[in-house]
């Protein structure tokens, strides 16, 4: 909860002036809608090239080949999930948020690693986008540290029963929903 309302207090410090050109929001064009889903669509693109040349077990491999059949429907997925007609701002966010740009001290968080992606260029990292770019960098990177925790507590003993992998999921779960919730609240409540 303590992260949600940090990360809100940072868009909305972020986007709370006019006064200068780079903090100033801008709403959200036709234009920008189509860099983002052209965007997903080349990652998505770079990533079944790369599972398509996995070898794989046969299992895995089917899997894989139900995902790649949607390979085509990309595009649309994607425009259909960023309506032209959805009014957004874009803002100067943090643009690489996830578990490991934070300190945790007592009961707070601060934010910290401003520069973005550092693989991206600097523009692209300097560059204006909806807050939401952050707010699910977290959730990918709980849902990722779920995973990690299952691997490695697998590699030490059986997970009998599910047991672990049930309360991870509980636990995966809930973190998400309390993040959400204090963003959500910070948000609308200023």
């Amino acid at each position: 909860a303590q992260i949600g309302r940090r990360l809100a207090e940072m868009h909305m410090a972020l986007a709370s002036t006019d006064k200068y050109p780079d903090f100033k929001p801008e709403a959200t064009t036709a234009k920008d809608i189509d860099a983002w889903v052209n965007g997903v669509v080349s990652s998505a693109t770079r990533a079944m090239d790369r599972l398509e040349k996995l070898k794989l077990r046969d299992q895995d491999r089917l899997l894989v080949d139900q995902l790649l059949a949607h390979r085509n429907d990309i595009g649309k997925m994607a425009r259909s999930l960023l309506s032209e007609h959805h009014a957004c701002m874009k803002i100067r966010h943090h643009g690489d948020f996830h578990l490991g740009q934070m300190l945790i001290v007592k009961d707070d968080i601060f934010i910290i690693d401003f520069e973005g992606e550092p693989r991206r260029p600097l523009a692209a990292r300097r560059s204006k986008a909806p807050a939401a770019r952050d707010v699910a960098g977290l959730i990918r990177s709980i849902d990722y540290s779920t995973i990690a925790a299952l691997d490695r507590a697998l590699k030490v003993a059986p997970d009998e029963h599910g047991k672990l992998a049930a309360a991870l999921v509980t636990w995966r779960v809930s973190s998400i929903v309390a993040y959400l919730a204090a963003y959500r609240a910070y948000m609308t409540d200023n």
